[in-house]
Parts: structure tokens; C-alpha cells; sequence
């Protein structure tokens, strides 16, 4: 006799679609960020209080642009784990819902990262907003961050 293997999909949270920022300004997805900083991924730790809870990314910062200027930023990331589940008596593998539109980091790896704040925690923006550092991103990042700081007055 063959064993049932049952493996029960889930369908993904509602969250927004992923936003054109190119076609809403050159600095929207900036002035969209809660934060926005780069640095590296130290650590992500898993939390097995409950299935599918969010690991935490750990990152240290080198540089931050908007939000906080702190040491260590904390993000929220969908796990890709998989647990027991049982239905009808029979038991299965089930998955976690994922954010599709989060995006996912690795430990040991350096990002700038897109951030807004949900339900106080901070998630990437996503839809690959977060990505390697380039000097593309550093300079539009730079050239707002100019942009945003009052001017001095001139001498007499």
C-alpha cells in the first residue's frame, strides 16, 4: 500500500503590488523608505515559537541615509521553512505563506536596504529595491540626501 503524502499550499498574504517608483519620480521609492541604510547581513535568526513566524535579519550598519542612525537594524523576513501538518488524520508537509514581493537577504552579505516600518517591525520595500551596494544607488541616495539638508545661509 502507498503512503498519502499530503502537501497543503498556501496562498500568500494580501500585501501591496510591487510599485513602478521610476514612473512616480526619480525619488519616490526613497521618500517611500521608513529607512534606508547599508550594511551587512550578521546573522538571521530563526524564531520556532510558532510555525511560520518571521526570521530576523540582523543587519551591522555602515552607513545610514533615512531614518535612525544606529548600529544594528533588525528586518522582518518570510521563512521558507516547512512543518508537519496534520488533516483528516493524515499527516503532510505544509509551507509558510512568503511575501512576494519581500525581498530576501543572505548572512555574510552587504545590501542597501529599502525599509518600512508594519505594525512597528521594520520589512524590506521589496519588489528588489534592496539589492547589492553599487555606486549607482550610493550617488541618487547621496543626491537626495543633499537635497534634503537645509542649505547655510550665505556669509556677509
Amino acid at each position: 500500500m502507498f503512503g498519502l503524502l499530503l502537501l497543503v499550499v498556501t496562498a500568500p498574504p494580501v500585501r501591496a503590488v510591487c510599485v513602478d517608483w521610476s514612473a512616480s519620480g526619480r525619488f519616490a521609492d526613497i521618500d517611500a523608505s521608513d529607512v534606508i541604510f547599508e550594511g551587512i547581513v550578521e546573522r538571521i535568526e530563526q524564531d520556532t515559537s510558532i510555525d511560520c513566524a518571521p526570521d530576523h535579519v540582523v543587519f551591522k550598519v555602515s552607513r545610514v541615509w533615512k531614518g535612525p542612525r544606529q548600529a544594528e537594524y533588525v528586518l522582518l523576513q518570510t521563512t521558507d521553512r516547512t512543518h508537519e501538518v496534520v488533516i483528516d488524520g493524515h499527516t503532510g508537509v505544509g509551507g509558510c505563506p512568503i511575501w512576494v514581493e519581500q525581498d530576501s537577504f543572505d548572512a555574510g552579505r552587504a545590501y542597501i536596504v529599502f525599509a518600512s516600518r508594519h505594525s512597528g517591525q521594520l520589512e524590506s520595500m521589496g519588489c528588489g529595491l534592496s539589492s547589492p551596494p553599487s555606486a549607482v544607488t550610493r550617488k541618487r541616495l547621496d543626491a537626495w540626501s543633499s537635497k534634503r539638508r537645509p542649505s547655510k545661509p550665505n556669509a556677509p
